[in-house]
């Protein structure tokens, strides 16, 4: 029987909590009730000391209707004893270490193999009482993912040549990735004025296309194996070189264009996550950018990137990497009664609905103040300005919402308008309509429930329907395995 299936039975029956710190090293095996696995199970014929007294109460929610990264929380694991067996968990090398948290039910019910994972994550600090327990805090690797600031690398003058200019010394090494316009690279020969476009340690670009003088398309040279291009004018002081890029190909000399690209690059080249951890899905496939050249911690650059098109990006206590885009409730999740399963519900109608959205696209890293001959005003306009700009609207949503707003700025890494605009469309049918939103307590499901994933709710008036899930609080330690959930329809 799956353990699902038992709590649906017995709700109140017996079940068991078993940690296993360290599965992949010297497994350190502990549970909330003496527990052990047997001969024909995969570990064989393993004890899980009894020591557990409180199970971490996982909290996770959605920090803004317009995505990024989302907030979280992880209580403690607490035991009894510091002793499990003959390990002493106050001083063994634990910290650091990964831990897996199982549920499941009395062993000649649900087999050890349909014990459910609901917590995979990381041992942090802990805390003890002489002669008593100690306390066990876990986390998740978005805290690894805050610590990593890019670009990573600086210049040093003493290895860089001769002619390189003593102001640039220490500076950041750019990183672009994808089709960047009106970039200024730093300078590498204060003498030809060679520039650097992209550090090279993380992959050759894949093209400079052009190269500008006060906005005066100019020739030059390249060197992509090296990641340089050489202007052949030489600038006065009041002038600023810029050039459109194509920037750095992966480990496989693909040219990365897109934002899922960039993201999978980004977690593949500075955290520990592999390939198989990452779960994008859902987002654009057309052109963009991201130039990095000055400190921004990979967590905010994520924000930007999933805000950018209206999605989110989580750690899940799976310790998995999911990014996810922000839509409609999406029919065939999971479906519960108010009558059987949800008790009350007091819900609210969001305060906010949008009419239009601004958004920004094709960004002009450089803007100039000062031009040489252009050829067309509208090139004018665009050289002196940050990038393109865009909106999207809908009269019918005022007509309907005299308070409805104009939604905050949209800012998009998209080269081409059609592809902002069409996140910004997205972003009026989610926002461009009365919401409402309510807290649910829902029973343990498997497979488990994320942050975006669907419920439908039955019997439960103006909510009947699919629900979008924008919190959950997770509490296995109760007597009957909870999720409290926020959703909103």
């Amino acid at each position: 029987m799956s353990l699902a299936q038992y709590l649906k039975d017995s709700p109140l029956g017996e079940k068991f909590i078993l940690a296993t710190i360290d599965p992949d090293g010297s497994p350190i095996r502990i549970a909330d009730n003496a527990y052990r696995t047997e001969s024909t199970d995969d570990p064989v014929s393993k004890v899980f000391r009894p020591i557990i007294v409180d199970v971490p109460r996982l909290s996770r929610a959605m920090r803004g209707d317009w995505g990024g990264g989302i907030s979280g929380s992880w209580g403690p694991l607490k035991t009894a004893t510091k002793m499990a067996g003959a390990i002493n968990l106050a001083t063994a090398a634990i910290r650091g270490k990964k831990i897996e948290i199982q549920m499941t039910g009395p062993r000649l019910v649900v087999p050890y193999a349909d014990a459910a994972t609901v917590l995979s994550g990381y041992i942090d600090s802990r805390a003890g009482d002489v002669g008593g327990g100690i306390t066990i805090n876990l986390r998740d690797r978005r805290h690894l993912l805050d610590a990593i600031t890019l670009p990573p690398n600086r210049f040093d003058s003493a290895v860089e040549g001769v002619n390189f200019p003593a102001s640039n010394d220490g500076k950041k090494k750019p990183l672009v990735l994808g089709k960047a316009m009106g970039v200024e690279s730093p300078v590498l020969d204060h003498t030809t004025h060679k520039r650097l476009v992209s550090d090279p340690v993380f992959g050759v670009i894949n093209n400079v296309t052009a190269v500008y003088n006060n906005g005066v398309s100019v020739s030059f040279t390249s060197d992509l194996v090296n990641n340089t291009y050489t202007p052949t004018v030489n600038p006065l002081s009041s002038e600023v070189i810029t050039a459109d890029i194509e920037g750095i190909k992966d480990s496989a000399g693909t040219f990365m264009t897109t934002l899922e690209q960039f993201i999978k690059w980004l977690l593949l080249t500075f955290s520990t996550y592999d390939l198989a951890d990452i779960d994008i899905a859902g987002f654009p496939a057309d052109d963009a950018y991201l130039v990095l050249d000055s400190d921004k911690s990979l967590t905010a650059i994520l924000d930007e990137l999933t805000k950018s098109v209206i999605g989110i990006w989580q750690c899940t206590r799976l310790d998995k990497f999911k990014a996810r885009l922000i839509e409609e409730p999406a029919a065939g999740g999971p479906k519960f009664s108010e009558v059987k399963h949800l008790g009350d519900i007091a819900w609210k109608e969001e305060n906010d609905i949008f009419y239009s959205i601004p958004f920004t696209y094709n960004r002009n890293h450089t803007p100039l103040g000062t031009l040489g001959a252009i050829a067309t005003v509208s090139r004018e306009i665009y050289l002196k300005a940050e990038g393109d700009e865009g909106e999207k609207a809908d009269a019918a949503i005022l007509s309907t919402y005299p308070e409805a707003k104009v939604a905050p700025v949209l800012k998009t890494f998209f080269v081409n308008k059609p592809a902002a605009e069409s996140v910004a469309a997205r972003g009026l049918l989610l926002y461009g309509k009365l919401r409402r939103s309510t807290t649910v307590k829902l029973p343990f499901v498997d497979p488990p429930l994320f942050i975006l994933d669907s419920v439908n709710l039955s019997d439960a008036d103006v909510l009947d329907g699919d629900c979008l899930i924008t919190s959950i609080v997770e509490d296995f330690g109760a007597e009957t395995p909870l999720f409290t959930v926020g959703v909103w329809q």
